[in-house]
């Protein structure tokens, strides 16, 4: 069995502890090479979420310039944390409850009865 390629825009994951670790090697063109690395805990229930979009960035990016450290597709700790936020505040679409005001909830339950819905 032959090794078989890793494409440019692999990440390293693995467990470490109670965290989900997240390694993105140094991209083409730099000396150093350095390796960025940032951890996720499994129970955050962002923590998915926040893997998905980085891995998304990453297949997306198409040039070593995409994939620097703190661009999208090799994110910093500081914006796996600011990932996290924005996960965490986008709540369930609907109306929010100062949209609801007794003139709309009259005409939603006009609208039940005439459906038969409520008596």
């Amino acid at each position: 069995m032959s090794d078989y390629p890793l494409p440019r825009h692999a990440a390293y994951i693995w467990a470490a502890g109670d965290k989900i670790m997240l390694t993105f090697p140094g991209y083409e063109g730099t000396a150093s090479r350095r390796f960025n690395s940032v951890a996720l805990r499994p129970d955050d229930p962002t923590a998915m979420k926040v893997l998905w979009s980085v891995l998304q960035s990453r297949a997306s990016a198409s040039t070593p310039d995409q994939r620097k450290i703190a661009s999208p597709a090799t994110p910093t700790k500081q914006q796996i944390e600011e990932m996290r936020r924005r996960f965490m505040h986008k709540g369930p679409k609907g109306p929010k409850p100062e949209d609801i005001t007794p003139e709309k909830m009259a005409k939603a339950e006009a609208l039940l009865r005439q459906l038969g819905l409520i008596s």
